[in-house]
């Protein structure tokens, strides 16, 4: 199980979900997929997500 976060591209105000080894990679830069805007992932994190449950 991989751990989740959600965050919120402040440009775009589009939420998704980041994995931790994300968070990781380059200080927690990411690009929104919608926008393309580049922010810190991290700093914009609006909680966890529970982790999913395998499928039988």
């Amino acid at each position: 199980m991989t751990e989740s976060f959600v965050t919120q591209c402040p440009h775009c105000q589009t939420s998704f979900r980041v994995s931790r080894a994300q968070l990781g990679a380059a200080q927690g830069a990411v690009r929104c997929g919608a926008c393309l805007h580049v922010f810190n992932a991290a700093k914009q994190l609006l909680g966890a997500m529970p982790p999913s449950e395998p499928k039988p």
